[in-house]
């Protein structure tokens, strides 16, 4: 094929100066205030999860290690690795994840939709 009728696929991101906020935790949040630093980032990644449901798509490896924080300490949802179209009700999907971050219909290899990933990011 001619050079000219190739297709490119281009991503670009968002620089994120911050941190992860598993690491971010453990070395800043013992400080004053940090429980309300805490409910503003799981607030950011609850509105991270609704927009990728609203979608139509489920993340599926939510974890402290893939939520993001830019310099303001904003939180932002990473690696879609895992991310897929959600299935219809009660349609069987694979078991991804991490393990310890994972709602117990899918570690037991039940059928489940994005009210799991809801249930289970609110744990977090």
């Amino acid at each position: 094929r001619a050079a000219s009728s190739r297709r490119y696929l281009i991503i670009a991101t968002e620089l994120m100066r911050g941190d992860v906020f598993a690491a971010f935790v453990k070395r800043r949040c013992r400080a004053a205030g940090s429980w309300a630093l805490r409910c503003r980032v799981a607030l950011d990644a609850a509105r991270g999860i609704a927009a990728l449901h609203a979608r139509g798509f489920m993340h599926r490896d939510v974890k402290t290690r893939n939520m993001l924080l830019d310099g303001a300490a904003r939180c932002k949802l990473c690696d879609l690795g895992f991310a897929r179209a959600a299935a219809p009700a009660g349609r069987h999907m694979s078991i991804v994840g991490t393990d310890q971050y994972m709602a117990p219909e899918v570690m037991y290899g039940e059928p489940y939709d994005q009210r799991a990933v809801r249930m289970h990011a609110s744990v977090l």
